[in-house]
């Protein structure tokens, strides 16, 4: 999806030609409409141009790199079900690497309830009508909507399997 930036382009590459001003919107342009692929040229260039075209390129890989993982932990864990997967993004600081924390805590906190109804449930399933979801998390704040329900519901149905087993035996 490479984008062709100024008067000529080499796999991938796009040669500074005449005002480097211009290549760098245009670039800049291709990052912005999602295309990280595009890379500018350090050929023939010196001093601060080259530092610019440098940091450039190193910022486009990390929206690269950063897309790549996010595209790659949605798979495992979207749709493989590798549940205990989390994204990273080695050397990756400040809002990046806040981003990937958030990226993981998102996971996890989608996941934890998952794991509640699965654990309840199996225990249920061999005679333990004892478990229960916990509707608070770790850090003493209430489970929220949908799994708050969710939690409700499992143990609901846990309780009433309980009471039905008592009144039987």
């Amino acid at each position: 999806m490479s984008t062709e930036i100024g008067t000529y382009e080499s796999e991938g590459w796009i040669l500074i030609q005449g005002n480097m001003n211009e290549a760098i919107l245009r670039a800049l342009r291709c990052i912005r409409s999602g295309d990280f692929s595009v890379k500018l040229s350090t050929q023939d260039l010196e001093g601060i141009e080259k530092e610019v075209a440098e940091t450039f390129n190193e910022v486009a890989v990390m929206h690269q790199s950063f897309a790549t993982e996010i595209k790659r932990v949605s798979e495992v864990v979207g749709k493989e079900g590798k549940i205990d997967e989390r994204a990273s993004l080695p050397n990756s600081q400040g809002e990046w690497k806040e981003s990937i924390a958030n990226i993981n805590s998102l996971i996890s906190d989608t996941v934890r309830p998952t794991t509640e109804v699965v654990r309840v449930i199996e225990a249920a399933a061999k005679g333990d009508l004892t478990q229960s979801i916990a509707l608070e998390l770790h850090d003493g704040r209430s489970l929220n909507s949908q799994f708050y329900r969710l939690g409700e519901v499992v143990n609901s149905f846990v309780l009433q399997l309980n009471t039905l087993v008592c009144e039987v035996t």
